[in-house]
């Protein structure tokens, strides 16, 4: 029964009560005392019931107008939780939804969508309460729509996902983002994925991560997956790429012009400077910047605030800017269900020869399913063209999301290295004829600049007798992606030695 029915009877109650107490249980004695007799007490209490009919029929006109009402200031509490307004929209949302309650109407569709809509804006603000009102949600949902109701269903997974400590998601992209469609072929990487989400939930220094590993390692493919599984937890997800540095401001500007606070022939740096200073004063917000190569001028263009930041890199030198996140070559097993994803009739054993010889490197493992697929190449007559012509064969292939095949990403960085670091270069070389594994940082600093000559260890004669030199070049491998850092001591992927 709703509150105002309740105090409606309560007061039908008492006034007969009091009549009662004040005096007699019979007509006679009431009578007698020249009290109310209960002829008049019953006359009473049908006047009391008329007006319980009229406050029950001015409670379903105004319930009726309240539902009128709900969707139009749905619509507003959507529009401003999609702006970054969290705390107004969940504020708004609370009166109507208490308004909705007092007149009996908090399980409408209406209602029950709009209080669907302030538990998400609740679980987007990290609010300990999200979880039970999903709860309080989801049984008033299945009393009144039925577990078969699309909003039923919706609740009961978000619910779900809060449970396995994933946050709740609505099954919509946020309106303002421009992120790739979901990779149907992703495979694994849930620890990664899982860690990113811990690790922005915890706040603090971790609102800007970056992902860093070899190229082909799968980092872009990643950081498109975490937009995707993390949705829920943003209004505002927004993809960079900054293979071309001179391209970023741009691509912010074209953001400030889809959050409305610049127009669109506004010069670059008013829309940056509008969008930075936006971005400070709201949470819910996401970027991630692809394939950055310069931490100083990555920097730059960082707004702050209270948003998050994903970057992906091949270099290292982020460390007084972001959280690095490795990514590290696939385990054996997400490997074999990869290139089988390409090559279905492949045998297990199959699968796992290929992934062995090709270093469980994602960008690898897709150009040779594809090939093998393409081609009809038996697995076996593969890993012999692989052994014996791995720069051709690591060309060949389709990359599928990638944005170059393998021996095309190596050669960019390689061309990179020889411009900026010569030591460097050599010293890869060098690498390149020792067994893929640990090599001693040691070794690579005591080669001897006058054993080099000429042809392609001559970088070393720039390093003269100066082991300062020297480790900075060992440093550029690692900077520059080409190799991992491993207990005093640097790895190439086996199929960076090949090449």
């Amino acid at each position: 029964m709703p509150p105002t029915e309740q105090m409606t009877w309560l007061e039908v109650w008492n006034r007969l009560a009091a009549e009662y107490n004040a005096g007699a249980v019979t007509d006679g004695a009431r009578a007698a005392d020249g009290e109310l007799p209960l002829r008049e007490a019953r006359e009473l209490a049908d006047r009391l019931g008329e007006d319980l009919v009229r406050e029950r029929r001015r409670l379903s006109e105004h319930g009726a107008r309240l539902e009128e009402i709900v969707p139009i200031l749905h619509q507003a509490v959507s529009v401003l939780a999609e702006s970054g307004q969290h705390e107004l929209a969940e504020q708004i949302s609370s009166g109507v939804v208490e308004l909705c309650r007092g007149a009996a109407r908090d399980k409408s569709p209406a209602c029950l969508s709009l209080r669907h809509e302030r538990a998400m804006i609740l679980a987007q603000r990290g609010a300990p309460s999200a979880p039970s009102l999903l709860g309080e949600l989801l049984a008033d949902c299945r009393e009144t729509l039925g577990d078969a109701d699309p909003l039923t269903a919706t609740v009961e997974a978000a619910l779900a996902r809060y449970a396995t400590g994933a946050p709740p998601a609505t099954g919509m992209l946020p309106t303002v983002w421009n992120v790739e469609p979901r990779n149907p072929e992703f495979t694994g990487r849930e620890e990664v994925i899982a860690e990113l989400g811990r690790r922005f939930r915890t706040g603090g220094l971790a609102k800007v991560q970056v992902l860093r590993g070899w190229g082909g390692v799968g980092k872009t493919q990643i950081a498109i997956e975490y937009a995707h599984q993390f949705a829920a937890d943003y209004s505002v997800v927004w993809w960079i790429d900054a293979e071309d540095p001179m391209l970023i401001g741009k691509q912010l500007a074209e953001l400030s012009v889809q959050l409305r606070l610049a127009i669109p022939d506004v010069d670059s740096g008013s829309a940056v400077a509008l969008l930075k200073a936006h971005l400070r004063q709201h949470s819910g917000w996401l970027l991630l910047i692809d394939n950055a190569e310069d931490p100083g001028l990555v920097r730059r263009w960082l707004p702050g605030g209270p948003g998050h930041v994903v970057i992906t890199s091949r270099v290292g030198g982020w460390e007084h800017l972001a959280v690095t996140v490795p990514v590290n070559v696939m385990e054996r097993a997400e490997s074999v269900q990869l290139i089988r994803s390409h090559g279905p009739d492949l045998r297990g054993s199959e699968a796992a020869a290929l992934a062995a010889e090709l270093g469980d490197l994602p960008l690898a493992l897709v150009q040779a399913g594809t090939f093998l697929a393409e081609t009809a190449t038996a697995p076996a007559d593969y890993l012999g063209l692989l052994r014996s012509r791995p720069k051709e064969v690591l060309s060949e292939g389709a990359a599928g999301e990638y944005p170059h095949s393998l021996a095309a990403a190596v050669g960019l960085t390689i061309e990179r290295l020889a411009r900026h670091e010569p030591v460097g270069l050599a010293l890869a070389r060098i690498c390149s004829f020792l067994a893929p594994d640990t090599i001693p940082v040691e070794w690579l600093v005591g080669a001897h600049p006058a054993a080099a000559g000429k042809g392609p260890l001559d970088g070393l004669t720039a390093a003269e007798d100066d082991a300062l030199a020297l480790r900075r070049g060992v440093g550029s491998l690692s900077r520059f992606g080409l190799a991992v850092g491993a207990r005093g001591g640097l790895r190439l992927h086996r199929l960076t030695e090949m090449m």
